[in-house]
């Protein structure tokens, strides 16, 4: 599974670090930037699986940044990390609440099917051998759409329900 994922993260040394070893010892080739136009030109010159922005690192013309990353995403697949905004013109696969939990993230990578593979997939649940990986993987949680997400309060703890008096 060698995922190639581009982040534009917030300028944090830890958010950085932790994410780019867990995903590395996935097997995913990652490259993290914090800079709006190192992350376009990286858009530009290479093709990548996943893109992965992070709401707090992106510039203040968001609009723009958004449409210059449809314009040169060509295949790849859309994560955000942080509040989903209300008009997006770029589809997002998956977001993921902040505080980032990166069991989460890697458990949603490590879920994840190569749109190739659906095929052998689906020839290992018809000779018994995928009942078994179907058990371990299970799905994630999706919107209406059927996108997945993944959402976390900030305290790890379930909402609850208040009571009529």
């Amino acid at each position: 599974m060698q995922h190639k994922i581009l982040g534009l993260i917030e300028d944090n040394i830890a958010t950085k670090l932790l994410l780019a070893t867990r995903l590395q010892a996935l097997g995913c080739q990652i490259t993290i930037l914090s800079s709006p136009a190192a992350f376009k030109k990286q858009v530009e010159l290479d093709d990548f699986d996943w893109i992965l922005l992070d709401e707090a690192a992106l510039p203040p013309v968001r609009q723009r940044f958004l449409d210059h990353l449809q314009r040169h995403r060509r295949a790849a697949r859309l994560v955000w990390c942080g509040k989903t905004p209300r008009r997006m013109s770029v589809p997002i696969e998956v977001t993921f609440a902040k505080p980032l939990r990166y069991s989460e993230i890697t458990g949603f990578f490590t879920r994840w099917m190569p749109p190739g593979r659906e095929l052998v997939e689906q020839g290992a649940r018809q000779s018994g051998e995928g009942a078994a990986r179907e058990a371990k993987a299970g799905a994630p949680p999706s919107d209406a759409r059927g996108m997945p997400v993944i959402c976390s309060d900030k305290r790890g703890k379930k909402p609850c329900v208040r009571r009529r008096s």
